[in-house]
């Protein structure tokens, strides 16, 4: 029952904080999918010290009915953005890198 409720919210956050966009794994699918794409996110090392900067895209599960995967791209304003590491999967949300 909890895991319903939580990727419900996760669902409607994704609602709410991003838009529905065209996402496309090469030559399998090409479909509308709601995510929140997070620019410039500072990146941290164990001593909390800014590292580096990147584009994070957040995909809820309910909102996707495959596994996204490194190489995937999505267009937002007319700018492609490539999936590349996946920094977090807690079972409601996957966390990609997204590069332009």
């Amino acid at each position: 029952m909890f895991d319903d409720l939580a990727r419900s919210v996760a669902s409607t956050l994704s609602g709410v904080f991003g838009g529905t966009y065209l996402y496309t794994r090469s030559g399998v699918y090409a479909l509308d999918v709601p995510l929140v794409l997070r620019k410039d996110v500072e990146l941290l090392d164990e001593s909390e010290q800014v590292v580096g900067r990147t584009n994070l895209v957040r995909i809820a599960h309910k909102d996707i009915a495959f596994v996204p995967e490194r190489g995937d791209y999505f267009e937002v304003d007319s700018k492609r953005y490539t999936l590349g590491k996946r920094f977090a999967d807690d079972g409601y949300t996957y966390v990609f890198e997204a590069t332009t």
